[in-house]
């Protein structure tokens, strides 16, 4: 997992406004930093010693549709698309490609005060690859991307669903990492 910085502010505060504030036009400044992310991860990431071109699928977290109805669209698939469209122009940068391959099977609590054991349990097996991705991904190489990571039990559960798909190698991409908080 790699992560572009601390989850605090300004970053924090960008994000949030992004988000839940209906500040789409800071796409601007959170998508280079996701750009610059997926560019270092995928210079030496799994995969990346391979020969041969390799398209790496940018798979994003899939929003909740409650969090969709709330927000009235979806920010990390904005974020993403803009990233992925950033990767791929940039010169000797590897062969990326959007793909919105996962949804979510279940509906999943509120992560909010939970720990890490208590948002593992909350998300396990709530992901699942769409049908129509199932081939497409079979046999690639994945990178799921969040905008924050908290935990890492969403990350998890998205690469797990991705594996039983048959992904042959994925890793996961965030703007932010909360710290951890030891004690």
């Amino acid at each position: 997992m790699v992560a572009w910085g601390p989850y605090a502010d300004p970053v924090r505060s960008v994000m949030v406004a992004y988000k839940d504030r209906q500040r789409p036009d800071l796409a601007a400044v959170l998508a280079p930093l996701l750009a610059d992310v997926l560019t270092a991860g995928l210079s030496w990431g799994p995969g990346a010693w391979e020969s041969g071109p390799q398209t790496w699928y940018v798979v994003p977290v899939p929003s909740s549709p409650a969090a969709v109805r709330r927000r009235g669209d979806r920010p990390l698939e904005r974020l993403g698309k803009a990233a992925t469209r950033a990767v791929a122009a940039r010169p000797g940068s590897a062969r990326v490609a959007w793909a919105p391959a996962l949804a979510t099977t279940r509906t999943v609590g509120d992560q909010a005060g939970l720990g890490h054991a208590q948002r593992a349990h909350n998300l396990a097996g709530a992901f699942d690859v769409l049908p129509r991705w199932a081939p497409v991904v079979a046999g690639a190489h994945c990178v799921v991307i969040d905008d924050v990571v908290t935990t890492g039990a969403t990350l998890t559960d998205a690469a797990r669903a991705l594996r039983v798909a048959g992904v042959s190698a994925v890793w996961c991409a965030t703007v932010a990492a909360t710290q951890r908080r030891v004690g």
